[in-house]
């Protein structure tokens, strides 16, 4: 980590870095100035890259070491002065992701379970920590979702989908809920889901569901 201090020695900003053992591409994992200086940003982007050396660089391309980054990228809409000089440093967008958030939990009703579906399977995962849902038709999955443990009281909705020859009867609907109920169960306070960038059903699935579009999570790439 590198920190940028003003002429009295107080800190303004500080950005981290590394080298990916793999392939020796450079990475930016985060970047933080005071007031979103345009000119402290400019600063560490002109720092790191020259730390980094004449290499491939990736910013904001790794997850931190938390839950709720597990998808990387740089939300955009808090962060555009960042986005902007990122741009102009040579970095490019090369994957995208919507970030939601249900912030009430206590929604009304619940969907009801058709007499002829079969109960929820609910079984731990360990790495990282949550839990699957698994709605059974016969061997196989008609729909599943995992949900994890996330800091700050919130859980994470990692993945939900049904199968094809079970779609528009209401399990998604019932499935969503009762991943919030899960949620509730384990104190959550917020579910809080990343969707790819172009996946226009599952985000009005979402926003139909309570669900509020936070931001967009770019990650960034420069080539030498």
């Amino acid at each position: 980590m590198c920190a940028g201090v003003d002429p009295s020695g107080a800190v303004v900003g500080a950005v981290a870095l590394s080298q990916r053992a793999f392939d020796g591409s450079g990475l930016i994992h985060w970047l933080h100035a005071q007031d979103d200086d345009p000119g402290v940003i400019s600063a560490l982007l002109s720092h790191a890259c020259q730390t980094l050396g004449p290499r491939r660089l990736y910013a904001f391309s790794e997850p931190a070491i938390c839950a709720l980054a597990l998808v990387p990228g740089l939300p955009v809409g808090h962060h555009h002065r960042l986005a902007d000089l990122l741009m102009g440093a040579r970095f490019v967008p090369y994957a995208r992701q919507r970030y939601l958030l249900l912030d009430d939990l206590l929604l009304p009703g619940r969907p009801a379970r058709l007499p002829d579906e079969p109960p929820t399977d609910v079984t731990r995962v360990r790495s990282p920590h949550g839990w699957r849902l698994r709605i059974r038709h016969g061997a196989g999955t008609a729909a599943s979702a995992v949900v994890l443990a996330c800091p700050d009281d919130t859980a994470l909705l990692w993945q939900l989908s049904v199968s094809p020859g079970h779609r528009r009867r209401g399990m998604g609907s019932r499935l969503l809920r009762e991943c919030v109920d899960l949620a509730i169960t384990r104190d959550a306070r917020r579910v809080a889901v990343y969707i790819d960038h172009d996946n226009a059903a599952m985000d009005s699935f979402l926003q139909a569901h309570g669900f509020c579009h936070v931001d967009t999570l770019v990650a960034y790439e420069r080539r030498p």
